[in-house]
């Protein structure tokens, strides 16, 4: 899109400053499912500069792993990159809870395999996500 390339630019350069932050509540929650046992992986759509971004926040120390999609070339929704974090960490799509704030990647997420929350907020997470386990 070369019309856009000052913009496209500036996003590059500035990407920090574009993040928001930790959203309230999921540091806490994590940790404690963390400690219940429960393993944590991210799949992000970010770009290359994502690692600069994970630096700044502690909450990603919780994961144990990421599929990053600028290092894979590849994005959610499309199946492969599924495929991708389930082949590089040994996982099942069916022991899998994967949450999204987009509804096309959740969906995506689900015809894969895995369950699947369209994230809000921590405690709409957290309540879909025990909701589940409950009934697993």
């Amino acid at each position: 899109m070369p019309q856009y390339k000052e913009e496209i630019a500036t996003v590059a350069q500035r990407f920090n400053d574009f993040v928001r932050g930790e959203k309230e509540g999921m540091r806490t929650l994590l940790t404690q499912l963390k400690a219940e046992g429960y393993h944590l992986y991210g799949l992000s759509n970010w770009c290359t500069k994502v690692h600069e971004t994970m630096v700044q926040y502690p909450i990603f120390q919780l994961l144990e792993g990421q599929v990053i999609s600028s290092e894979e070339k590849i994005i959610k929704p499309d199946r492969a990159i599924y495929e991708r974090i389930c082949q590089k960490y040994n996982l099942k799509p069916e022991e899998c809870l994967f949450a999204d704030d987009r509804i096309e990647n959740v969906e995506a997420a689900q015809r894969f395999g895995m369950q699947a929350i369209c994230f809000e907020d921590a405690a709409q997470y957290e309540r879909e996500l025990r909701k589940i386990v409950i009934n697993s």
